[in-house]
């Protein structure tokens, strides 16, 4: 039988900035021009916590009160916060009971927030549900969203140090949507994006690779800002999507008959760039009688 040698150091730190076991580190650096966008986030947990505060206050949506540097979380709700603009940082307690966390705005490239941490924090927030942090400064793998049953909505767009590969994250069986625009450093394979077979809506990163005929049948939005291409065929039994500028080359006629003989989806423009024939004009007549409205290089056909 071995023998187990246990040694104890004494002793202490009084650095309040490193994180106690289970706590989540988040920054949020001072700004030149503060507002609710970039100075507050939202939290839900499914236990009653108390965020701890360093260098900065917690203050109400006018952004001018002194609320403390502590601030309790209720179980029951979604706790909104906002932080005095100052080079911030704070501390969620029990971190495994977080199911969602957002800061940003998903909507508006324009507006960006400062709120930085890894992403590797919420690989321990098992019921994690939505992550709303487009537009921010989080960074690491998106591999910390492996296996991730419960998650349904992963908004991760204009986030420059985001990296990893889609094909470390599986079992999202719940998911709905994903959101990578402008992502360089994120790989999407469409064969792994098939395997999130409840995805609704996606914006793919600038690394995309395989056939876009490839998306999960209930897909009824894509966003992209590089070229792809489509030279499967989508099963009838699937959705017509909408989506922007879709750089499609010469596969235009193929993705536009193909997309006649699916099933009506959401309905708005369906924008394409690339070159298209008299190949696809029945099915673009086809399309339109669903609703949708079909441009092809900016023109409305």
């Amino acid at each position: 039988m071995g023998i187990s040698l246990i040694t104890k150091l004494k002793g202490s730190t009084n650095n309040n900035l490193l994180p106690k076991i289970g706590e989540m580190k988040v920054e949020l650096p001072s700004v030149d021009s503060p507002s609710v966008q970039n100075r507050g986030f939202t939290v839900d947990i499914a236990t009653a916590e108390t965020i701890r505060l360093v260098n900065a206050n917690f203050t109400s949506s006018s952004l001018g009160d002194n609320l403390g540097t502590s601030l309790p979380l209720d179980s029951t709700k979604t706790n909104s916060a906002y932080i005095s603009n100052a080079d911030a940082t704070f501390f969620i307690p029990n971190k495994y009971n977080i199911t969602s966390f957002s800061a940003g705005n998903k909507n508006k490239t324009s507006v960006h927030s400062p709120i930085s941490f890894d992403l590797s924090e919420l690989a321990y927030s098992k019921a994690l549900n939505i992550v709303n942090l487009s537009n921010t400064d989080v960074y690491g793998d998106i591999a910390a969203f492996d296996g991730k049953a419960n998650l349904v909505y992963l908004s991760l767009d204009n986030c420059p140090s985001v990296s990893g590969d889609l094909k470390n994250v599986k079992g999202l069986s719940s998911f709905k949507g994903i959101y990578l625009l402008n992502d360089d450093n994120v790989v999407c394979n469409m064969s792994d994006v098939a395997s999130y077979t409840a995805l609704e809506e996606i914006s793919l990163s600038n690394k995309v690779y395989g056939d876009l005929s490839l998306l999960p049948a209930n897909v009824v939005d894509v966003k992209c800002n590089v070229a792809v291409s489509w030279k499967g065929t989508r099963s009838s039994s699937s959705k017509i999507f909408t989506c922007e500028n879709l750089i499609l080359g010469s596969d235009i006629d193929n993705f536009l008959i193909n997309m006649a003989n699916c099933q009506k989806g959401k309905t708005g423009n369906i924008g394409l760039t690339g070159t298209r024939t008299s190949a696809s004009d029945e099915a673009i007549s086809t399309i339109k009688n669903y609703g949708y409205i079909i441009w092809v290089n900016g023109v409305k056909q």
